[in-house]
């Protein structure tokens, strides 16, 4: 059946251009006709979310009620009166202001407004109580966003500090002082690095070397290490260092020399010495004591591994590979994979034979995947890893949608995993949509009898969300956290495991789908109110959990600046409520309250609790200080 909204002004007039996007995914339906109305096919017995924006920023969320026999006529729904907010851009450094730099709304990129010759901009507001956010970025700088749900009603915009870039460059070369072009150099923080700054974690990246094997890394924050990575195909890859560098000083001039790198060979036989053709051979660094080189090894993953297949002959060469120690890793059909760990490369051109690999034949271990009354599940999606221990289903399971599968269930629920060593220990995760994950952890290949994982089904959670007086609040956002249990050091404890989001709609109702059966978080949201949490929840397998009532109390609003000794704004600070915990610990607990400061050094903090609180403010380069104040119900002015 058709709904028809009709989309009008303050006075009720209609508005022509809105644009509508609907459901959960925001999926553009089209934009309003000339008297304000557009069409919607609905379903179900559900409401629909409709998101409405304006040509000129004004926007709304509606709930399209569900189709019915009799409709009543179009829907109607209203937008706010136009208003605007303004600020200023300026620079980190010294706070002087940007002209000419991007301003937008976090929502609408092409809403773009550019700021004039003081730095001012002006932009409509995102809706009538503030909420969305600001967004702002400028040539040779890092962007900078704020959050505006929780300001006064005052029309002032933030001041957006966007902090300078720095740049670094050099020639990568080859073992004859030749030019390299086309190697790519990768510029990642180094592993020791703590910036407090969020935009220093998108700094770095990837560019290519001129045909003259110049480059030039111009997304770098100043003060901040990075770690380099130099490649290229023919040459082994390479690693540099690259110091912090400050605005204004010279830009240091590398120079990198790419090598040959060594060339490793073997042979792959089976036991009966007969070569394996087609297997896969791959050879990774191994775990290193060095902790900053274990990172950047998991940083890399698979991408600083040297992979390669036997020929007919069962020989494997890997080229262009650097010094180092080496885990090996044989792989064939019909056969158990075999680690040969421990294999040293030295440095220099030249061959070095790893040896003979032999693998053995492989086993297969069956399994079958059903849900509780015994029905096949197909399509489910298997994944085995070695044994992990005790917090197997906590790691494992919670890392389930993130790796590719082993296999995947048969129309009857069966499944095979193929080519597993005898006698190895597995830890199986199995999951489908419409279903809990389902684990079986210490499999010993191979079984007597085929595996078999029950799915318990997924469920429902819904319920309703009030003010304090009662009223409903629509569009609260919501979290939903699966927990897991795992053991850590002999002790069980609770992890968190897959997350799912909901908002309230009109009535302020809400309701995940999905959720797995176990003890389950929600939270629960709102500007200027208290953060509500409720813990000891869980959702009993093939039942709905209904009827949740979550109230929101009022929360305080913080607002304030954080200037240094000599009066100025400290741009970036970061403050936070801290709470002293009831425990006998002298040591103080930090909650999820904090705000970094913008370009005035203003910040805001949303949903504080009622009460005596202290501040504490942190920045580099100065001392950290605290403040002790009375946080009343609504807007608190520092």
């Amino acid at each position: 059946q058709v709904r028809r909204l009709v989309v009008q002004d303050a006075d009720g007039k209609g508005i022509t251009g809105v644009l509508a996007r609907v459901g959960k995914g925001a999926w553009p339906a089209g934009r309003t006709d000339g008297s304000g109305g557009i069409g919607f096919a609905v379903e179900g017995k559900e409401k629909v979310q409709v998101r409405l924006r304006a040509e000129d920023g004004r926007s709304a969320v509606v709930f399209l009620a569900p189709a019915s026999p009799d409709p009543k006529g179009p829907q109607t729904a209203r937008l706010p009166r136009a208003g605007a907010i303004a600020g200023k851009v300026v620079a980190t450094e010294d706070g002087r202001p940007l002209a000419g730099a991007l301003v937008w709304p976090t929502l609408d990129q092409g809403a773009f407004v550019r700021t004039a010759a003081d730095g001012a901009y002006r932009l409509p507001a995102p809706t009538a109580d503030g909420k969305g956010g600001v967004q702002a970025a400028a040539a040779g700088r890092f962007e900078a966003n704020a959050d505006l749900s929780a300001r006064s009603g005052d029309q002032r915009g933030p001041t957006l500090a966007l902090s300078a870039k720095v740049a670094a460059g050099g020639i990568v070369v080859d073992e004859k002082g030749r030019g390299v072009a086309g190697a790519e150099i990768t510029a990642a923080l180094s592993p020791g690095a703590r910036p407090m700054v969020m935009s220093v974690y998108s700094s770095g990246g990837l560019v290519r070397s001129a045909e003259s094997g110049r480059f030039r890394l111009a997304n770098l924050a100043p003060g901040v290490a990075y770690e380099l990575k130099i490649t290229r195909p023919g040459f082994a890859p390479a690693h540099a260092e690259l110091p912090p560098q400050e605005p204004g000083r010279p830009v240091p001039d590398l120079r990198i020399v790419l090598r040959t790198g060594r060339t490793a060979f073997g042979k792959v036989l089976d036991q009966r010495d007969t070569p394996v053709a087609g297997a896969e051979v791959v050879l990774r660094p191994a775990a290193s004591p060095n902790l900053n080189v274990r990172f950047r090894q998991a940083r890399e993953g698979d991408q600083g591994s040297f992979r390669g297949t036997t020929d007919a002959s069962g020989r494997f060469e890997l080229r262009n590979l650097p010094p180092g120690t080496y885990d090996l890793t044989a792989r064939g059909r019909g056969f158990a994979p075999l680690i040969v760990p421990g294999l040293t490369l030295p440095d220099g051109a030249g061959g070095t034979d790893l040896g003979t690999v032999v693998l053995a034949p492989g086993v297969a271990l069956d399994g079958v995947v059903t849900d509780p009354q015994g029905r096949p599940v197909e399509g489910a999606e298997v994944r085995a890893r070695t044994a992990a221990g005790g917090d197997f289903e906590a790691i494992l399971l919670r890392q389930a949608e993130t790796s590719p599968p082993d296999a995947y269930t048969a129309v009857d629920g069966s499944f095979r995993l193929e080519d597993r060593a005898p006698g190895e220990s597995l830890d199986l995760a199995v999951s489908r949509p419409g279903f809990g994950p389902g684990a079986a952890p210490g499999v010993l290949v191979p079984t007597e009898k085929p595996v078999r994982v029950v799915l318990q089904p997924a469920s429902r959670v819904s319920g309703r969300v009030t003010g304090s007086d009662g009223k409903a609040m629509p569009e609260v956002f919501l979290s939903l956290h699966e927990m897991l249990e795992r053991s850590m050091g002999g002790r069980s404890m609770m992890a968190m495991g897959r997350s799912l989001r909901a908002e309230t709609d009109d009535e302020g109702g809400f309701l995940f789908e999905g959720v797995s059966p176990g003890p389950i978080e929600v939270r629960a949201q709102a500007p200027r109110h208290q953060q509500v949490e409720l813990q000891g929840l869980e959702v009993k397998p093939g039942q709905d959990l209904t009827g949740l009532e979550i109230v929101l109390a009022p929360g305080g609003v913080i607002e304030g600046r954080v200037l240094s000794p000599a009066g100025r704004p400290v741009p970036g600070a970061e403050v936070v409520v801290q709470e002293v915990s009831q425990s006998t610990s002298p040591f103080p607990s930090f909650t999820r309250l904090r705000a970094n400061a913008d370009g005035e050094g203003r910040y805001v903090l949303d949903g504080v609790p009622p009460g005596p609180r202290t501040l504490a403010a942190t920045a580099e380069g100065y001392d950290r200080t605290a403040r002790d104040l009375d946080v009343r119900p609504g807007d608190n002015v520092l």
